[in-house]
């Protein structure tokens, strides 16, 4: 049975600091991917409708597929925000550290901070924090907080929360999808989300760098634990020879779980401030268990985190231990 008992009162909480707020600033974490833009672009159209004068805080570079969501290009940097600021709502993010040190900083400064997740490991950091872990996404959070608020739900919230709640669900692929997932899905289509333009962008527009760096990715699989273990790595080399950015290796880890044998996928991608880990599973193994090891954590079936060891001591711990696991 879904619990929805906390949203009557996180709602009423939630609009009183909105009605009290003249200035507000969204932030998530960095490295954006659909449930935290889809999410805050919601979020953002929402408060433009009250009037409020609202900031979209610019801490990270927009993968290409995501930059259809309606007035993405309103992402405002650190230095332009103003200096009035009521209220901070940090969306998706389990921890402050997550949005990156600029961020953070900024937000630990702000008068009220309201905290929207879906993750076990969130750190309740806000003065109000409406964490639901037992949600698949953000998007399905944030849904479930303005509907008692009976609003009218434009075609560009819809469009925002159905790219959250498809994104974060493995196009609804993962076992935090429930039948009430769907209703709020079809709600959504109900409320003019469009679903054409969200497919097309998040499944069918792959670019050639894209596919290229997918085909050197793919042609160095390596299995482990009689193949139930798939371990990939991306290389910074790897994306001068596709001639690829660290986005494009969007969809790599979901191709190595995709693999009949393979119950967890293990993607590390150098990055410039380490490696970054990527964790799917199947049916069984709790990625939050390995991603925790590693001082990350996310979803059973999907977790992540950061190595600042190199690739290949990162690669033999991180098989060590997953083989363990396994």
């Amino acid at each position: 049975m879904l619990k929805l008992r906390n949203f009557k009162k996180w709602a009423s909480d939630f609009d009183a600091y909105i009605k009290k707020a003249k200035v507000i600033v969204i932030a998530s974490h960095r490295s954006p991917d659909g449930d935290n833009l889809g999410s805050s672009i919601a979020l953002y159209h929402y408060l433009i409708s009250l009037n409020k004068e609202v900031y979209f805080v610019d801490n990270d570079k927009v993968p290409s597929d995501y930059k259809f969501l309606p007035h993405i290009e309103a992402r405002t940097s650190l230095t332009d925000l103003p200096s009035n600021v009521d209220l901070g709502i940090a969306l998706d993010c389990s921890d402050l550290r997550r949005m990156g040190r600029e961020t953070e900083a900024y937000f630990l400064k702000l008068p009220n901070i309201i905290n929207i997740d879906h993750h076990r490991s969130n750190e309740a950091f806000g003065d109000l924090n409406i964490v639901a872990d037992h949600l698949g996404s953000t998007g399905e959070v944030l849904y479930y907080l303005l509907k008692p608020l009976r609003i009218n739900i434009s075609p560009e919230i819809a469009t925002g929360l159905y790219t959250a709640i498809s994104s974060d669900t493995g196009s609804f692929q993962y076992d935090s999808v429930t039948s009430n997932t769907h209703r709020v899905i079809a709600d959504l289509l109900d409320y003019h989300a469009d679903q054409q333009l969200i497919v097309k962008n998040l499944y069918q527009s792959k670019t050639i760098p894209q596919i290229k760096l997918m085909g050197i990715a793919m042609s160095n699989v390596e299995f482990f634990s009689k193949d139930k273990i798939g371990f990939v790595s991306i290389t910074r080399d790897d994306l001068r020879q596709a001639q690829a950015d660290e986005m494009d290796t969007e969809g790599i880890v979901e191709m190595v779980r995709n693999i009949d044998t393979v119950e967890l996928a293990i993607f590390l991608k150098e990055a410039e401030n380490g490696i970054k880990i990527s964790l799917r599973s199947k049916s069984y193994v709790d990625c939050t268990k390995i991603a925790e090891k590693f001082g990350g954590g996310g979803h059973i079936r999907a977790s992540g985190a950061l190595s600042h060891e190199n690739i290949e001591q990162t690669r033999e711990k991180i098989i060590t231990y997953a083989s363990e696991v396994i």
